[in-house]
């Protein structure tokens, strides 16, 4: 299975996961539990810029769209070793070519 096939297969499991909400949008805390961090992190990735949020008029909840939630988790893949391997022995190929 290669790299796409996989974060393919990620990004659907992650779908999914968020998919099981009836709405199009989370709260705070399931975007925590999505990410697997504290809202400390969450509320410093939204002062950063690095993740899209709504925040209705009136009040002081804080909203995610799942899709976004998705995107930025396939943002940074980590690669395997096998991967990495691959991408050295490619690199080297192409340079002796």
């Amino acid at each position: 299975m290669n790299q796409e096939n996989i974060l393919k297969s990620i990004e659907d499991l992650l779908n999914n996961r968020l998919e099981k909400q009836d709405s199009e949008f989370v709260d705070s805390t399931t975007a925590c539990e999505f990410f697997n961090i504290s809202k400390q992190t969450l509320y410093h990735w939204n002062n950063r810029g690095l993740i899209r949020y709504s925040k209705p008029s009136g009040t002081k909840k804080i909203y995610y769209n799942k899709k976004d939630l998705v995107t930025r988790m396939m943002e940074h893949p980590v690669l395997s070793k096998a991967d990495i391997d691959n991408k050295v022995k490619n690199f080297i190929n192409n340079k002796n070519s």
